[in-house]
């Protein structure tokens, strides 16, 4: 996991080498969260990390699945929305400062291989 306070640490991106696009849109979260610390990781599970619905706790975070099964979401009203290989997915989380309803959402249900990038607002 790798930490972004500033854009000078954005080249701390290139060692889990990430794309310019990746590093573009980090940056322009930024500039819109002044002042957020981010994290930012790309990991390959090895298990399924969260197989229950829940919220994160935390404001914010960016998911996308670079290979193998993206994130279950939940609608308000208990529908399953799966996205795909490739989506991007802005969660909102329990400690975002304004309207309440934080995005619930799982893991895939099969424990199939997945590369997952994330960023996690943590201020």
């Amino acid at each position: 996991r790798i930490e972004i306070l500033s854009e000078k640490d954005l080249s701390k991106l290139d060692d889990l080498g990430v794309s310019l696009i990746f590093k573009e849109l980090v940056f322009d979260f930024l500039k819109e969260l002044r002042g957020s610390l981010i994290g930012v990781q790309v990991s390959e599970p090895v298990k399924n990390m969260c197989p229950s619905v829940h919220v994160d706790k935390l404001p914010l975070r960016l998911v996308q699945c670079l290979d193998g099964e993206g994130t279950t979401l939940m609608t308000n009203s208990g529908r399953e929305v799966k996205t795909q290989q490739g989506d991007l997915v802005l969660l909102k989380g329990e400690l975002w400062k304004s309207t309440p309803g934080a995005i619930k959402h799982r893991s895939p249900e099969t424990h199939s291989l997945r590369t997952l990038f994330r960023v996690d607002f943590l201020d």
